[in-house]
């Protein structure tokens, strides 16, 4: 009985699962916008595969990385030479121990983001100033309406986003709470690919 249980002891351990497979390789390309690197203002690609993250030129075309066996989404980064985010793209792959996977990615241009906050001249907040609201309104640089929004006062910012690059006016009213229109500010903005930028208005007696 004992040299039966014994036995089943060793047959237990033989058929444990063994140590993971050989990593296998993936041979990656990008293709930035239509008209490549030098032309969107891509100087590096991040690349994310699983946990790891390797930076590589844009101008190379290509990256050899080396993952486990298993099935990965790829998400790259197209940065600019000071390394802001200006370009994304994403794919996914299967990686085969001892083999190599070939994976495209194709990037395209970030939209931009325009957050602004707001102060009032006489320093006072939006209760003693007896503001409510703020109406925010956003211009492009040919003066077509781009988005509207309004907020509680008491926030203190708001956000238009999902903005292609350009010039911007932003024209911001402080109501109270009946909707006359107290306070007014505006302020421009350039934006480029992918920026996000914080801009403070400040609002004076209407």
């Amino acid at each position: 009985m004992w040299l039966a249980a014994a036995l089943v002891g060793c047959i237990v351990q033989t058929n444990d699962p063994g140590t993971p497979g050989a990593p296998g390789t993936i041979e990656l390309s990008w293709t930035v916008g239509a008209a490549g690197c030098e032309a969107a203002g891509v100087a590096d690609i991040e690349v994310q595969v699983g946990q790891q993250t390797q930076t590589f030129a844009c101008a190379a075309g290509e990256a050899t990385i080396s993952a486990a066996p298993g099935r990965y989404d790829i998400d790259a980064i197209g940065l600019d030479a000071d390394g802001a985010e200006r370009y994304s793209g994403s794919t996914s792959v299967s990686v085969i121990s001892d083999e190599t996977s070939s994976a495209h990615v194709v990037l395209s241009a970030l939209p931009a983001a325009l957050r602004l906050t707001w102060f009032f001249e006489n320093g006072r907040l939006c209760s003693a100033n007896g503001v409510s609201d703020i109406s925010a309104t956003l211009f492009d640089d040919q003066d077509f309406l781009i988005d509207e929004q309004d907020v509680d006062c008491d926030a203190g910012e708001l956000e238009f986003a999902e903005l292609m690059p350009g010039t911007y006016a932003a024209v911001l009213v402080a109501h109270d709470g009946s909707g006359v229109p107290l306070f007014e500010g505006d302020a421009t903005a350039d934006l480029d690919k992918g920026d996000h930028l914080m801009v403070e208005v400040e609002l004076f007696a209407h």
